[in-house]
């Protein structure tokens, strides 16, 4: 993961706003122990969502592109450091590499540009390449957030 630039700051500070939002559902559910990847899972989308109803109050968003458009993969295809973001059902052989790049650079955005940002870009993307997202967002975020003793 080391070759994704990253911007600390503001990934950090979002780290922080998932592991409050685990808190929270933690607290609602009773459930003070070992938080599972659904639930860091469901903490993203509520994020993505309370984001969402916030923008919605707001200016568009500047991204134009529509739901279906998956971008072209590039000549080279992925490389080893793309497939050590992407969840493991993407690394398998056979996977598509189109949904592989646009992870990738869904993940790419959040550490240039910040969770929030890649969030919203998710939502205007296909289902399968949300989801995958979302999936590389928790193989990232969960062990950070150990490593942090937040969960």
């Amino acid at each position: 993961m080391d070759a994704i630039p990253q911007s600390p700051e503001s990934f950090a500070a979002h780290v922080e706003r998932v592991a409050a939002a685990l808190e929270t559902q933690a607290g609602r559910s009773g459930e003070m122990g070992a938080i599972s990847r659904d639930a860091v899972r469901e903490a993203i989308r509520s994020i993505a969502e309370q984001e969402a109803e916030m923008t919605d109050d707001r200016q568009p968003t500047t991204d134009n592109a529509p739901p279906s458009v998956v971008t072209p993969v590039p000549p080279t295809g992925p490389t080893t450091q793309t497939l050590e973001v992407l969840p493991e059902y993407l690394r398998a052989e056979g996977a598509d590499p189109a949904v592989q790049h646009a992870v990738e650079s869904l993940v790419t955005e959040a550490f240039q540009h910040g969770l929030m940002h890649a969030l919203k870009l998710a939502k205007s993307r296909p289902p399968l390449i949300e989801d995958a997202f979302h999936d590389a967002l928790v193989d990232i975020v969960l062990p950070l957030l150990k490593e942090r003793h937040r969960v």
